[in-house]
């Protein structure tokens, strides 16, 4: 599967995503995370990137390979599927690229 380049997204149940997204302000609604960042076509994903199903009602983070990490319901443990899935495949809305934040803390200074 690769190495994991490191976003900055959390996973928070029911398959939502929190992005934080300028001025420090974040959302874990798929439909105003569709909003966000640049289009991506689904042919040049890249690890990180946040990908689209169902209506913006699901979303997850691309792997590579095809693959993303999801929460399918609330209380449920995160899983890895493939896009090509028939679920996601037929449901399949679009995908996301937002630009990582800069690190936290101090590291410039040392």
């Amino acid at each position: 599967m690769g190495r994991l380049e490191p976003v900055r997204l959390r996973l928070l149940g029911a398959g939502s995503l929190r992005v934080r997204a300028g001025r420090g302000r974040s959302s874990h609604n798929a439909a105003k995370q569709y909003a966000l960042g640049a289009p991506v076509a689904r042919e040049d994903l890249q690890p990180g990137d946040i990908v689209f199903f169902d209506r913006l009602r699901h979303n997850g983070i691309y792997i590579g390979d095809g693959r993303f990490i999801h929460a399918r319901q609330t209380g449920k443990r995160v899983a890895i599927a493939g896009l090509d899935e028939a679920w996601y495949a037929e449901r399949w809305v679009g995908a996301r690229r937002i630009e990582p934040l800069p690190p936290v803390g101090d590291d410039e200074e040392r």
